[in-house]
């Protein structure tokens, strides 16, 4: 999810590409930013997230 925020994908194209609706890709973000201790959705994006970390 991280890497797909830090590609600048709009949630619905987020959605688009994983089949499923905005208002979970929304719902992942959030979980993401508060395991994080990020403000939203661009803290997130800056943060370049690495998933093999």
């Amino acid at each position: 999810m991280a890497r797909l925020v830090g590609r600048r994908l709009s949630s619905r194209e987020i959605a688009d590409l994983l089949g499923v609706s905005v208002r979970t890709i929304e719902g992942h973000v959030y979980h993401c930013c508060m395991k994080l201790n990020l403000n939203g959705k661009r803290a997130l994006e800056r943060a370049r997230i690495d998933a093999h970390q």
